[in-house]
């Protein structure tokens, strides 16, 4: 699942969320009718939150400028250094 880091203060929903405490420091929220994880907010985070890409409406408006947790992603998955080492 891909995640994207946004303000909590700039962050807006509609519909019916739901939220369960996933663990000692973080709250995962998720759609209360089809159960679509949406995002995770962490205890210390402050205005951070980590929003699901694919429940965002406006996905192309989002640009990549890190990438995190590299060593555990499955072989086949694309990595920014990996597309722009292939395409020069």
């Amino acid at each position: 699942m891909a995640w994207v880091d946004g303000a909590r203060s700039s962050l807006s929903m509609r519909g019916p969320v739901s939220r369960w405490r996933s663990s000692t420091h973080a709250y995962r929220h998720f759609c209360a009718v089809c159960g679509t994880h949406l995002l995770l907010i962490e205890d210390a985070g402050g205005d951070s939150v980590e929003i699901a890409v694919g429940a965002l409406e406006q996905q192309s408006a989002l640009s990549v400028d890190h990438e995190s947790h590299l060593a555990s992603r499955p072989a086949w998955v694309e990595t920014r250094a990996r597309a722009q080492r292939d395409s020069s």
